[in-house]
């Protein structure tokens, strides 16, 4: 019975036949694997790892584009944040410098009208000593009526437009032009102010001497 298996076997190595062949001929023998098999797992095998890593590619692939899309979606709202701080930043900035010019130009009118009523207060003061001898200054004290008045009109101005403030909220240039129309306003009142005390003098070079009697000689 031995012999006879080793036989067979012999056989089968000799004539190149399969043991899957042969095991159909001469039944299974003990010890030889089934290579038709083998080799049909191993395909089954490589079908499914080869299927695997598809899959596990097509989702990274999937994961990928969407962790793309979020991240260019993440950074395009960052750039338009960024825009948006830099364009506050030079609103602010205009606001700052429109407010300084108007602190500016009402100082310095608040100056000017200092100036104006010191020199009202020498020609007031000139004028009485004036009057104290005589002269009739009915016009001169008009003149410094009205040029008080003025200055007063125009330092009220003054300090209405010092109390305001403006805010830059686009790129129109509508906040500085409302403050130069403003300025130009008050800049008036000012320049009024000026006027009238300007025309004080005229008001003095009118002015008579007083017609002195002589004393009679007795």
């Amino acid at each position: 019975m031995k012999l006879t298996k080793f036989a067979v076997i012999i056989s089968a190595i000799s004539f190149a036949i399969t043991p899957s062949v042969f095991a159909k001929e001469h039944g299974t023998i003990t010890g030889i694997p089934d290579t038709t098999k083998i080799s049909n797992e191993v395909h089954t095998e490589t079908k499914d790892l080869k299927k695997n890593i598809e899959d596990t590619v097509r989702t990274n692939t999937k994961d990928l584009r969407e962790k793309n899309a979020t991240d260019r979606a993440a950074m395009k709202e960052k750039h338009k944040e960024d825009q948006e701080k830099r364009k506050q930043a030079r609103l602010d900035q205009a606001t700052k410098r429109l407010n300084e010019m108007n602190k500016r130009k009402t100082g310095e009118m608040t100056a000017a009208l200092k100036r104006l009523s010191d020199a009202l207060t020498k020609i007031s003061k000139r004028t009485a000593e004036i009057k104290a001898k005589g002269v009739d200054t009915t016009t001169v004290d008009a003149a410094i009526a009205a040029a008080q008045s003025a200055i007063t009109t125009a330092q009220s101005a003054v300090n209405a437009q010092a109390a305001k403030t403006y805010s830059v909220t686009d790129s129109t240039g509508t906040a500085a032009k409302q403050l130069w129309q403003d300025l130009q306003t008050v800049q008036k009142t000012v320049a009024d102010a000026r006027q009238k005390v300007g025309a004080i003098t005229k008001e003095i070079g009118k002015l008579k001497k007083p017609t002195i009697t002589p004393t009679p000689t007795i």
